[in-house]
């Protein structure tokens, strides 16, 4: 005997928005994604603290790719909230 659920009602981001911490926790979210894209590509070998902090007037280096264009891509390819 299989008992069934009724998975209707509410979304986890609804709940979430109602308890008014929907924001924060994705914000959250993006910024531990950003730290581990980071991570994975200094692990690769493919920039390193140095090359991220860059020279002392602020500007980036020239040579080293932008860590968050991939990341905005893969943002705008996420499918959309109902």
């Amino acid at each position: 005997m299989t008992t069934t659920f009724d998975h209707s009602g509410s979304t986890f981001d609804s709940f979430l928005e109602e308890e008014g911490i929907l924001d924060e926790l994705e914000t959250t979210a993006i910024k531990r994604v950003i730290a581990w894209q980071l991570a994975e590509t200094m692990k690769a070998g493919q920039t390193s603290k140095r090359a991220l902090i860059g020279n002392n007037q602020g500007s980036p280096p020239q040579d080293v790719e932008d860590p968050f264009k991939s990341h905005s891509r893969r943002l705008k390819n996420l499918p959309k909230r109902p």
